[in-house]
């Protein structure tokens, strides 16, 4: 079963995460400090959540979270985000919001390199 956590963003800056513990029955948060997910650590104040996609990079070590950026063996730098008409993860083109592409997927891991996100690496999005 694919683990179901999320980005937590406040006043769109990175502030934790949060991840469900199935044998707890509650979410569970890390503050990017620790780096670890305790039942006992406190909630994280936040105003948006970016969802895990269940996927992690090429090089498998990387999980990769809606608006994160990649960048694909073609050289073409996308952003990772949800398609409700097709109710899938797309890439969506960083010059033409218009344009996207279905995932690479390969070994079930995304076909592409993890470059950042749009809230710490602003320069990826120029």
């Amino acid at each position: 079963m694919r683990e179901i956590k999320f980005r937590l963003i406040n006043n769109g800056q990175i502030v934790g995460y949060e991840r469900w513990n199935s044998l707890a029955g509650k979410w569970c948060y890390d503050d990017k400090l620790s780096g670890s997910f305790y039942i006992m650590n406190a909630f994280i104040p936040h105003t948006d959540k970016e969802q895990y996609t269940g996927l992690k990079d090429k090089n498998g070590r990387e999980d990769i979270y809606a608006d994160d950026v990649v960048l694909t063996p073609n050289g073409r730098v996308w952003q990772v985000g949800w398609n409700d008409f097709y109710v899938a993860w797309v890439l969506w083109s960083l010059k033409d919001t218009t344009h996207f592409i279905s995932l690479p997927i390969e070994d079930g891991k995304l076909h592409a390199f993890k470059q950042g996100n749009i809230h710490e690496n602003l320069e990826l999005l120029k």
